[in-house]
């Protein structure tokens, strides 16, 4: 019996010998890998968010919950908002005072929600000399956040210093349209939609990028997403979102709560400007129209069926003729691109005539915050004149 005792505990022994060799000889291997990984450098680090709280990990005040999202979702469902995103992105930490392009400015009054990240296996390093900023383990791939500022839509819209265009969301029967923008240097940088939340305020949804344009050794590195595909992953998650704050009310291009909007139409007015002397100047009143994200073209349309009756009373008038009709219209960097049809002419004809009708299209296109500019490019399928186009 002893000497079964003696080898059962001599077995035991050599048992937990080689097991801590093995463990041992794990480590060594996952050590001597990570140290022959060599970390994609970016030497001209690009850092669009200055003058926001360093990356810790801190947890966000919403509310990560799973209820009923579809199979590998988790969903958001807080502050006004609820939106789904992939399983493998994670709620991180918390960014305060986002930057945007308006002149350098940070936001200084924002509400972070939330920020999702999705991550590779790729160690990232923002400086030649890791010693001034140590790499990170993992890289983020993307990186979308989440804020709402207390800044009027139209205000933050008016001070971009960067190109913007007009993208329309559909989540289910809720659609609405937001702002998009995007800026950065050397491969890295950040795309962000600023959406109207309703009573003043802004909702701010920041992807930070990588570009594998720019650096392009990311195209090699497994689980990379390119450009478009960080893009597309980011338009998805905004595909699914929907506003649960009832007081949210979004004027003009924006999603509203109710199946009307309203929005400006210019007209001539001989009681306000009698004899209509002033014939570049024109006069809103406002029109109700049934929701919709195509608002600009919704407008133009309204503006050609003319003054209401109740609005002829009031005196307002019309140099556009009924028989316009809009070939095209398309909004790019600012400016509005307009072709029509007109079998009437463009307008009643003389300075005044033409003058009244560019009035009334530009005014009423240019009170959309995504419109700065407008281009009228071809009429009746022709060039349009230099002078027509001169007084837009």
């Amino acid at each position: 019996m002893n000497k079964n005792k003696g080898s059962a505990i001599i077995a035991l022994i050599i048992a937990v010998v080689v097991i801590a060799g093995v463990g041992i000889g794990v480590g060594v291997g996952v050590s001597q890998k990570n140290q022959n990984k060599q970390p994609i450098l970016d030497e001209t680090p690009f850092d669009p968010l200055n003058g926001i709280t360093d990356p810790q990990e801190q947890p966000n005040n919403g509310q990560v919950n799973s209820q009923q999202p579809p199979a590998g979702q988790t969903n958001y469902s807080d502050n006004g908002i609820s939106f789904t995103y992939p399983d493998n992105m994670v709620d991180e930490y918390n960014w305060s005072n986002p930057f945007m392009p308006t002149g350098g400015s940070v936001q200084p009054n924002a509400q972070h929600l939330i920020t999702i990240t999705r991550y590779i296996d790729e160690i990232y390093c923002t400086a030649a000399d890791p010693s001034e900023r140590p790499c990170d383990p993992q890289t983020r791939n993307p990186s979308i956040m989440w804020h709402i500022l207390d800044t009027p839509i139209t205000q933050i819209a008016n001070s971009i210093s960067v190109p913007t265009q007009s993208i329309n969301f559909n989540s289910g029967s809720n659609q609405y349209a937001a702002i998009s923008f995007d800026f950065g240097v050397e491969g890295e940088g950040v795309e962000q939609y600023l959406i109207d939340f309703g009573g003043n305020k802004t909702l701010l949804v920041t992807q930070r990028y990588i570009d594998e344009g720019s650096l392009p050794a990311w195209s090699s590195v497994q689980d990379f997403l390119t450009r478009s595909q960080q893009r597309a992953l980011t338009h998805s998650i905004l595909d699914t979102l929907v506003f649960t704050n009832t007081s949210a009310t979004n004027p003009g291009s924006q999603r509203q709560s109710s199946q009307t909007m309203d929005i400006q139409l210019y007209f001539g007015n001989n009681i306000t400007d009698p004899g209509v002397l002033n014939c570049q100047t024109t006069y809103p009143t406002t029109r109700t129209i049934p929701q919709t994200t195509g608002v600009a073209r919704a407008a133009l349309e309204q503006l050609i069926a003319g003054p209401t009756p109740a609005e002829r009373t009031a005196g307002y008038i019309t140099s556009v003729y009924s028989d316009f009709t809009i070939d095209s219209l398309s909004v790019s960097n600012g400016t509005a691109f307009v072709s029509f049809s007109a079998p009437s002419g463009f307008g009643p004809g003389g300075t005044c005539g033409y003058a009244m009708v560019q009035s009334q299209i530009r005014n009423t296109l240019i009170q959309f915050p995504t419109i700065q500019h407008i281009e009228i490019v071809e009429i009746n399928g022709s060039p349009a004149q230099n002078t027509l186009q001169a007084l837009i």
